[in-house]
């Protein structure tokens, strides 16, 4: 079993890896920290909201573009 810092560090290196953004790993490493829910959005909806709308604006560009690839 890995320790925390381990798995912190880790993660971050495979999230780095896979996007290139150096900035999501302070937020996964206060993420993993144990922040409560109300800290991690800042007001209970504002970063969670913008966070789904995100990964749901690409993942319908990945599925259409994938929709669009295989009907050609």
């Amino acid at each position: 079993m890995l320790e925390k810092g381990n798995l912190v560090a880790s993660h971050n290196q495979i999230l780095m890896m896979l996007l290139g953004f150096s900035n999501l790993s302070y937020f996964f490493d206060e993420l993993l920290a144990g922040l409560t829910h109300e800290q991690l959005t800042f007001g209970r909806n504002n970063v969670s909201a913008n966070i789904a709308k995100t990964y749901r604006y690409h993942a319908s560009i990945i599925v259409t573009g994938y929709h669009f690839i295989n009907m050609r």
